[in-house]
């Protein structure tokens, strides 16, 4: 947890069913801290899971962010933004933050969603050895992994909605190429893991589950994909 009184721009937001305190934790960060309105372990991970979502919105829509990491489990969920952001970008981000959590519908969110989602970790990656410096400008991705299922859930969207990678037809062509590319490296590798393809939500599934004892080995190839494709 941060200290308020060293956080810029920290406030409450009162939603229906949270409290959220929002600020900047560091220069770089923007931290949520969400107390559900009422007690109880399963209301704080309905919350998290719901506000977490939508503000994965504003990674696909804000190029200043380049990363969200949720804590189902404490709570929080930590923005990462791009170090050239000025203080009035900054602070603008933390409103838009606020204005997302303010309008949120929780229990609208879970319905849409269809079932409880597992607990989950969303992971981060560098781009590639170059140490961050050359980017996909078209697309980045966001990858979750459920540890229940042993599933990693590969996210692609695009920098920019409104542009011309933001087409459906070409982020789904990305995303299948990708997944392609992701098949054959699975076969050179002679893995037990499963790759599948959810194009209409631009989302490609590895399932680790057939082989237990492979997972960290799935996780560092995933990681290795988004770095060598530049989409962090």
């Amino acid at each position: 947890m941060f200290d308020k009184e060293k956080t810029s721009s920290a406030g409450d937001v009162h939603n229906e069913a949270f409290v959220a305190t929002v600020g900047q934790s560091s220069p770089t960060s923007i931290r949520v801290e969400l107390t559900p309105s009422s007690a109880g372990v399963e209301d704080l991970f309905r919350c998290v899971c719901a506000a977490s979502d939508d503000l994965l919105k504003i990674v696909g829509a804000l190029n200043g962010i380049w990363g969200l990491f949720a804590d189902e489990h404490r709570g929080t969920i930590d923005l990462e933004l791009r170090p050239e952001l000025n203080a009035e970008a900054r602070d603008f981000v933390v409103d838009f933050v606020k204005s997302r959590l303010t309008a949120l519908r929780v229990t609208e969110t879970m319905a849409q969603v269809g079932k409880e989602p597992e607990p989950s970790e969303v992971l981060e990656v560098s781009s590639g050895p170059t140490g961050g410096q050359i980017h996909n400008w078209c697309y980045r991705a966001l990858v979750r992994f459920t540890p229940g299922n042993g599933t990693f859930t590969l996210r692609v969207m695009p920098v920019s909605p409104e542009g011309a990678c933001g087409h459906g037809s070409r982020l789904r062509s990305f995303v299948y190429d990708l997944a392609a590319d992701m098949e054959r490296e699975t076969e050179v590798r002679r893995a037990g893991w499963r790759i599948s393809v959810d194009g209409p939500n631009a989302q490609i599934l590895v399932d680790a589950s057939p082989c237990p004892d492979q997972v960290e080995a799935a996780k560092q190839f995933v990681i290795a994909v988004v770095s060598e494709h530049h989409l962090s």
